[in-house]
């Protein structure tokens, strides 16, 4: 097991292994993330980073809903139990957020897979093959997108490289 931190201070936690979807390289479930063990043998930065975008995104939305439960314990109505009882909700409803709205909705999907390919892509060497990454982004996260669309939204050139558009 390894350790990261994302924002500087919330942990990230990263185990190796091959239990996942065949054609997936590292997955992340809240603050935990499983990568392959041969992406660890390869150095592979750019997975890492992927992830690890993917920890960020949930702990924003998070954090968003416990900045709510603190709001709501401070809001004039009913009693101390009343609001605590709305706060405890609102922070479980945080907890689930992402994972819901990702697997829900297409349009936050996307933009979830979008940024940490960015992220990733940015780890390799000026001129690398990229179009594995449009592929991927079309055909296999249900998001209704054609190679030439994840193309422009990864900034993958004609070329097949990434930042060449």
């Amino acid at each position: 097991m390894n350790i990261r931190f994302v924002f500087g201070i919330l942990p990230a936690f990263i185990r190796y292994g091959d239990d996942m979807k065949d054609w997936v390289g590292g997955e992340a479930k809240r603050c935990f993330i499983t990568i392959r063990p041969k992406y660890l043998a390869l150095k592979d930065e750019g997975i890492h980073q992927h992830e690890l975008e993917h920890v960020k995104q949930w702990y924003l939305l998070m954090l968003s809903f416990v900045l709510l439960s603190i709001a709501a314990l401070a809001m004039p109505f009913g009693d101390v139990l009343d609001r605590m009882l709305l706060a405890v909700m609102l922070i479980c409803i945080g907890v689930v957020a992402h994972e819901f709205l990702y697997n829900s909705v297409r349009a936050y999907r996307l933009r979830c897979e979008v940024d940490a390919y960015h992220l990733q892509l940015a780890t390799y060497q000026d001129g690398s093959d990229a179009m594995w990454a449009a592929r991927a982004l079309s055909e296999k996260y249900d998001l209704n997108i054609t190679v030439s669309e994840a193309m422009e939204l990864l900034c993958v050139g004609a070329d097949g490289q990434y930042g060449s558009v």
